[in-house]
């Protein structure tokens, strides 16, 4: 007994000798995620102050530290293309970061890595070792929360934009100048002259008005407001034929709300048009989707955004 006791005891040691020498002392990982995201979107989104809340999966413990399954973790400061983190897990605390690198033009990688030092001890080595494995399951599913946040940049925009195909290719459109940014008096003044040169012409109209304000300097305000048409319709000096490319390619998204609702989700199309690197054919325009003559409640004001690109 006491000698099979004693082989039991060698083979033990024998073995833990031999995992201690095959375990090297310095120990990194990396894993990551392909996220479909821009890279310039995404290291907005993660260097915002204020964003936190909103970015990082998990269990909120403060302002930056956070529970996710079986690891807490600690995020700091953006760098130009990382965020630093702690990861916390089974009683260590391991140094890390957070990379994002453009894959293309519409995408990015989430790459989590971190590299430690095993001690020296046999047991505590092959302990943290052990642990190390566990720890890059859990970062694995950190990096999934992380995607499923970013995926379709909803997050990163506010809002959803979608690519589309351009439907409504001929419209009828008239412009002024104002002082001030438009009324709804003044923009359905437009609208309605719009419908009456269309109807005295035969035409027909075949989705809500369109309408563009740009603002050419302090105090000038260029309205453009047009209204499709199912066939084309011969224009004039006051009331333009327009036309945009059949089937062309166009971004899409809709908004709840009034004036400024509206100009923060213009703001955000133009960014995302910036961060994709696309390049636009024509204007950015709204179709007023709600009667805002009949809808006097502005924050039920429902606003179709349209921003036509090249693809």
């Amino acid at each position: 007994m006491k000698r099979v006791l004693v082989i039991f005891v060698l083979l033990i040691a024998v073995s833990t000798g031999i995992l201690y020498i095959g375990i090297s002392s310095q120990q990194s990982f990396a894993k990551s995620a392909l996220v479909a995201c821009t890279n310039d979107g995404a290291l907005r989104m993660l260097s915002t102050p204020g964003n936190n809340k909103q970015v990082w999966p998990g269990e909120r413990l403060n302002d930056s530290s956070y529970r996710f399954e079986q690891l807490e973790y600690t995020t700091g400061a953006a760098l130009i293309n990382s965020n630093p983190l702690s990861i916390s897990y089974a009683e260590k605390k391991y140094p890390a970061q957070l990379l994002v690198e453009e894959t293309t033009p519409d995408s990015s990688r989430f790459i989590i890595q971190t590299a430690v030092i095993l001690p020296s001890n046999p047991i505590q080595r092959i302990k943290q070792y052990v642990a190390l494995k566990q720890l890059q399951q859990q970062v694995d599913a950190l990096l999934k929360s992380l995607k499923k946040k970013f995926d379709g940049e909803e997050l990163v925009y506010g809002l959803k934009i979608e690519m589309n195909r351009v439907t409504d290719s001929a419209m009828i459109s008239t412009r002024t100048l104002l002082n001030h940014y438009p009324t709804v008096t003044e923009v359905y003044n437009m609208v309605d002259a719009i419908h009456t040169y269309i109807a005295a012409n035969g035409g027909t109209v075949s989705n809500p008005p369109m309408l563009h304000v740009y603002e050419e300097g302090p105090g000038q305000f260029l309205v453009m407001v047009a209204v499709p048409t199912k066939t084309i319709i011969p224009g004039n000096e006051t009331f333009l034929q327009k036309r945009m490319l059949a089937n062309g390619y166009i971004l899409v998204s809709e908004v709840t709300g009034g004036t400024a609702a509206i100009q923060k989700g213009e703001a955000a199309m133009k960014q995302y048009v910036m961060d994709h690197q696309k390049s636009s054919p024509a204007i950015p325009f709204q179709m007023l989707l709600t009667d805002r003559r009949t809808e006097t409640d502005t924050s039920k004001w429902k606003t179709r955004l349209y921003y036509p690109v090249m693809y």
